[in-house]
């Protein structure tokens, strides 16, 4: 026995409609979810007397078409619907031209102008993909051919090509796209689409695991090229950092239009984006590109400020009404290096990062504002925070603790062991050592109660205890005492140290942090953790105090953190 076909809610909306309704309707469906099955069953409900035409994008659908309909129903190509009709507007003897479109752009662009045979190939892949939107054909257009036929950087700044047009070549035959696994028309892949994914053969300058061909369909190819020409990257000596943006595909195109393109200045060999610190590392730099985005959306005033639009969308992607966007931002960021010398330059992939919490990172950042509300800009006190963790050496700077930092916070991770490793082993022994920049535990103390949930309360205690303690070992000039404290590898050589530091110092240790929990937890916290944010309080109040500079939180804190 047949089995009977249960139909959907949403199928019967459909079937009730082409039955009794008296308007249009526009079905909206993934692909493989079922719309020709319900296309082809719907026939059923046509009311009786009535003609029925379906219209299919190419003549292979509308042959399938035709194969599962009875003969009462038309199919037709929409092109086919179209031009039958035109005939019998204006005659039989109406003929098809297959070069239109270059004749058309040749009346509005002029006789011998370069752009004809791009603006005919482009036209071609974005019908291809159904790409109808006339904004991204100009831009596309605009930002591949410049002046000077070369490519746009980054990618000449490390790989030597020559000036040439885009144009795509589909197959004749039928193969599967290496990219979406659809079957269809392929092009086997170029530069200009995937300048990562190449092939040796076709580019012997071009570094690449590839094997053999890749083939993409034209969607997949036209996608490429628009992630390619959208991208913001920024460069450090031979370092290049690479940042695409993903969400929705109608919104993500707005956004390159009034945010990424609004970000992006004039490419050179130092990049298409300013930013307040980078370095040779993948996540200092990201951090960089967040607080300046992040930045966009409180609206303070830059030189490089976005458009009002461009601002409700960003704060709409990063959920700046306090709940989780519908269509949350991610961020894709590549990094690596170049090797070499023109024209045989090479890229190695160094690091490929994806961050999709962004809205929670935003989250963050305006708690850090609330914190820093004293500062002229709390934005930039932000960024002063962030770009302060880096050590001179000779000509340059080491920006490795700040890269460990970063990662840290954008992972939602520890950042204390790599704070507490820069203090003692960075600035402890620059000439002349610093403390950290004002702000620094305000931030830094937010994001242990939010993110690690270390008890407020004891926060204050070690934050106190920690002043009192870095500013009498300065006093006393026994920085000993502090190295030991950070080296205790144990809850036992931590007590026995706090032990010592009560009787040289001569001041009183704090009850709670001599009460040992289960797991070896202070106040809910581990001990190692107690130990490394009593470390950085004391050391950041030794060197305040050995510079002379004005105390962060210093007494006023101390007389508010009973």
């Amino acid at each position: 026995m047949k089995k009977q076909v249960e139909f959907s809610d949403y199928q019967k909306l459909i079937f009730k409609e082409i039955n009794s309704g008296t308007g249009n309707i526009a079905v909206i469906a993934r692909a493989g979810v079922g719309k020709t099955f319900s296309l082809i069953n719907s026939l059923k409900f046509v009311p009786p007397k009535k003609t029925i035409m379906l219209a299919a994008f190419n003549s292979s659908i509308a042959k399938e078409l035709k194969d599962k309909c009875p003969d009462y129903v038309d199919c037709q190509t929409i092109h086919s619907f179209g031009f039958s009709a035109i005939k019998k507007r204006f005659g039989m003897d109406v003929k098809v031209v297959n070069s239109k479109m270059y004749f058309i752009y040749k009346d509005l662009v002029g006789q011998k102008n370069d752009l004809l045979d791009s603006l005919t190939e482009f036209t071609a892949l974005c019908k291809s993909c159904l790409a109808d939107i006339p904004s991204l054909i100009r831009d596309l257009i605009k930002k591949h051919n410049t002046n000077n036929g070369d490519w746009i950087s980054p990618v000449k700044y490390f790989i030597k090509v020559k000036p040439q047009k885009l144009k795509l070549k589909l197959t004749k035959t039928k193969n599967y796209c290496h990219f979406c696994g659809r079957e269809n028309q392929v092009t086997e892949i170029k530069m200009w689409m995937f300048p990562f994914v190449v092939t040796q053969d076709k580019f012997s300058n071009f570094y690449s695991q590839v094997k053999g061909n890749v083939f993409l369909c034209p969607r997949c190819a036209l996608a490429g090229l628009a992630g390619y020409l959208t991208w913001l990257w920024i460069a450090q000596d031979k370092t290049v950092h690479f940042f695409l943006f993903y969400s929705d595909l109608k919104e993500l195109q707005v956004f390159h239009k009034v945010v990424i393109e609004d970000s992006q200045i004039s490419g050179g060999k130092g990049g298409n984006v300013k930013l307040s610190f980078y370095g040779p590392y993948l996540h200092e730099t990201t951090m960089a590109l967040l607080l300046k985005l992040f930045n966009y959306v409180e609206g303070q005033e830059e030189e490089d400020q976005i458009s009002p639009e461009g601002r409700d969308l960003l704060a709409r992607f990063l959920g700046a009404e306090e709940v989780v966007p519908v269509t949350p931002l991610t961020l894709y960021a590549v990094s690596g290096n170049i090797s070499g010398h023109p024209p045989m330059q090479t890229f190695d992939m160094k690091s490929f990062q994806e961050f999709s919490r962004l809205h929670l990172l935003y989250k963050l950042y305006k708690g850090w504002k609330e914190k820093l509300v004293k500062a002229d800009n709390p934005h930039k006190a932000i960024e002063n925070i962030f770009r302060q963790f880096q050590v001179r050496e000779g000509n340059q700077y080491n920006t490795l603790w700040r890269d460990k930092i970063c990662w840290a916070v954008l992972e939602f991770n520890d950042p204390f062991p790599h704070i507490e490793s820069f203090l003692f082993e960075g600035r402890a022994k620059e000439k002349p050592p610093s403390p950290l920049v004002w702000g620094t535990e305000e931030v830094f103390q937010y994001y242990a109660k939010e993110v690690l949930n270390v008890d407020e309360n004891l926060l204050k205690i070690l934050r106190r205890f920690g002043y009192s303690l870095g500013t009498k070992a300065e006093e006393k000039k026994d920085i000993g005492l502090l190295y030991a404290l950070r080296n205790a590898k144990n809850v036992e050589e931590f007590l026995k140290i706090l032990n010592d530091i009560q009787f040289r110092l001569e001041i009183t240790i704090p009850e709670k942090l001599l009460e040992l929990g289960q797991g070896e937890r202070i106040a809910g916290t581990s001990w190692l953790r107690v130990k490394t944010l009593l470390s950085i309080f004391a050391m950041n109040s030794y060197l305040r105090a050995l510079s002379g500079s004005k105390n962060e939180g210093g007494e006023e804190y101390e007389q508010s953190a009973e």
